[in-house]
């Protein structure tokens, strides 16, 4: 399922809708099959491809909705679905009354995210808003093949971004408004509101934003240096609500209740307390799914952990590789964007891992820990817990460079404390603060909590500042990822001599690793370009435009920082004037114009011209030129100078081809080719 997704994703051409017939002429010929093995086994599998592709498809069907084009600054009356935290204010999702805004040939698109750095404090989600607001479409990837920011808005419904410009009028209370946003996903909303105002009033503001991240999934309260280290030093998975956080909560009301009925001999020796508690911490689950936004972490744990509860209830093996391909299958099923995306990669990759781990080795474990003292007992606790971080990084370090160019070395010694702080401490004052919530303010519980939250962030912090706490390396093709991801399988599924055939995937991983990297980027904006020379160094003409696309840039060529340019160290290679730069070298002469004289002077002299002013049609004597109509076209390009003299170019939307969540203005023209 998984690769047909990938096949649906990794296409330059939108499918038709009949291609949703296709897995019938493959049942057909199953049927047919007779008994031979071989031959069902791989119809079946190839019938398991298509219907993962076909997945995909219907969910782009069932979320397609209107993309914003360009820049438009317009009033908005709609429903306000989401409020969330951010760096740089809260953050509300509206749906707009299509009706009543925009026009009508070009509707507004069917909700909206926008930045508030106003006092929004009398809105809550439910409500009917009028706005005055700045929108944007939303944003393109960086550069050619990197991460689709508009392919994962287009499938959260979000088509545009922006900021409001005023603060927002309540036109109707929750519920009195329009009803077509009643629903499972608003009262969501409204109890994440509701919770993190409570976390807000009540808890330090140092420690109310790992609070609200661990209760209800929204991590825009922390501060990019608390994120920061959470990442470097390996514990960013406290804040992404996931097994562990959901195995917390389903194991406190578990052994609670088990423990409180136990107490009642009569109860314990006549009813199954066990199971029944194994039914009320699936009802807590629940509750903690329902308030945490419903997120692709948060609904694979609780299917995983519900798995394992509803095992109990019917004397089954709670943890197995089954149980993970049941709710992989669902989540593919109900959302195939979530392949893409690196919390299912690597939450799915660490739960794998440890469960075939703990298929081999946990009986011996439960043994060892139920002889002895709790002295003991506690030693293998923490061991288990350091087995437990090193199996669960070594597991997620492969997808932790693929996706960000980083694995922290640190993670192990910092989870060993952190995580027992998380299961102990914070958690259960955690819980006790949510079921407190309905009685008013009760600081008492996010007191005790915060006291373990400052412990955690005061050891990421140390953590990430260890020097080689963060192995940084330059990103690496998707293929190498695939094929060492299938080989990895490959060993642990088979049995028998056959597995070690997986070490056939090392040298074809190898191959693709030998892809070029671009020798120059130029970034949609005109702002920023990069120009790597034949030495190793990447030069940038300055550090404070753009800084997320250089930001990007940096991991995926693995550098911590990039030099820039007219600086002492550049001054061989550049030479630079006020009307631009010209970059000598790949025996070629690479001009970056800033005004019209530059253009004329350039055009006359280089070999590649790249501008961010429009060249029109009278720069004839250069080999290519990019300027800012292809920048808007096709967003950042990609410039390949070969060994051979030729130029290769791509742009973003070249690459990416004509799909929905692509710009119409690039859909009719020559795929992102410049012009010149």
């Amino acid at each position: 399922m998984a690769s047909g997704i990938g096949l649906y994703f990794s296409l330059d051409w939108q499918p038709e809708l009949w291609w949703l017939g296709l897995p019938l002429p493959l049942i057909l010929l199953y049927g047919l099959a007779g008994r031979t093995p071989l031959v069902k086994g791989g119809i079946l599998a190839l019938l398991l491809v298509v219907i993962g592709f076909d997945a995909a498809l219907i969910r782009q069907a069932l979320v397609a909705a209107p993309v914003l084009q360009k820049r438009l600054y317009t009033d908005i009356t709609g429903t306000l679905l989401e409020i969330s935290a951010g760096t740089g204010g809260r953050r509300l999702v509206i749906a707009p009354d299509r009706s009543r805004d925009g026009d009508a040939s070009k509707p507004l698109p069917e909700k909206v995210r926008v930045t508030a750095r106003q006092d929004i404090s009398h809105l809550v989600p439910g409500q009917t808003i009028r706005a005055t607001a700045v929108l944007l479409p939303p944003p393109l990837p960086t550069y050619p093949g990197a991460y689709d920011f508009q392919r994962d808005f287009y499938f959260k419904g979000i088509g545009a971004v922006g900021y409001l410009t005023r603060v927002p009028e309540v036109l109707a209370d929750a519920g009195q408004g329009d009803q077509n946003h009643f629903g499972l996903s608003r009262l969501s909303a409204a109890a994440r509101d509701r919770i993190n105002d409570y976390v807000i009033r009540n808890a330090a503001p140092e420690t109310a934003g790992f609070a609200m991240a661990i209760m209800t999934g929204d991590k825009g309260g922390l501060s990019k240096d608390d994120l920061e280290a959470m990442r470097r030093s390996g514990l960013a998975h406290l804040l992404a609500i996931s097994g562990l956080h959901m195995g917390m909560v389903g194991g406190l009301i578990f052994f609670s209740l088990r423990l409180l009925g136990s107490l009642w001999p009569r109860l314990a020796l006549n009813f199954p307390i066990k199971k029944a508690a194994a039914l009320c911490a699936l009802v807590g689950m629940a509750g903690y799914l329902f308030i945490s936004g419903m997120s692709v972490s948060a609904v694979r744990a609780f299917i995983m952990v519900g798995l394992m509860f509803l095992a109990i209830c019917f004397d089954r093996t709670a943890l197995s590789l089954r149980n993970l391909t049941m709710a992989a299958i669902l989540i593919l099923a109900i959302r195939p964007e979530s392949l893409l995306g690196a919390s299912f990669q690597m939450s799915f990759s660490a739960v794998f891992a440890l469960i075939v781990l703990y298929e081999r080795f946990g009986h011996g474990i439960r043994v060892r820990a139920g002889i002895g003292s709790p002295l003991r007992g506690a030693a293998l606790y923490l061991v288990g817990v350091l087995f437990t971080s090193l199996v669960a990084s070594g597991a997620t370090a492969l997808f932790a460079l693929y996706n960000f160019g980083q694995v922290s070395g640190a993670g192990v010694l910092s989870n060993l404390v952190a995580v027992p702080l998380m299961g102990l401490w914070i958690m259960p004052w955690t819980l006790l603060s949510l079921l407190a919530l309905p009685f008013g303010d009760i600081p008492f519980f996010l007191e005790m909590a915060g006291l373990g939250i400052h412990a955690v962030l005061e050891t990421a912090h140390f953590a990430s500042g260890v020097p080689g706490a963060v192995l940084s390396l330059p990103l690496f093709p998707t293929g190498t990822l695939v094929t060492l991801v299938l080989g990895i399988l490959w060993f642990v599924l088979w049995r028998g001599t056959v597995r070690w055939m997986a070490l056939c995937a090392v040298p074809l991983a190898a191959l693709f690793l030998l892809a070029e990297k671009p020798d120059i980027l130029f970034a949609e904006s005109g702002n920023l370009y990069l120009v790597r020379d034949r030495d190793g160094g990447f030069f940038v003409p300055t550090l404070r435009a753009d800084r997320f696309e250089r930001e990007r840039w940096q991991i995926y060529y693995g550098q911590d920082r990039f030099t820039k340019i007219g600086t002492a160290a550049t001054d061989g290679p550049f030479s630079c004037d006020r009307d631009g730069c010209v970059f000598t070298g790949f025996e070629r002469t690479i001009a970056f114009p800033d005004t019209w004289m530059g253009i004329e002077q350039d055009c006359d002299r280089a070999h590649l011209v790249l501008s961010r002013q429009p060249v029109t049609g009278r720069c004839r004597s250069p080999a290519l030129v990019i300027d800012r109509f292809d920048l808007w076209r096709g967003g950042t390009h990609a410039v390949y100078l070969q060994q051979d003299g030729r130029i290769r170019v791509e742009s973003v939307n070249s690459v990416r081809g004509n799909r929905p969540w692509v710009p119409e203005r690039f859909l009719d023209r020559a795929k992102g080719q410049p012009s010149g």
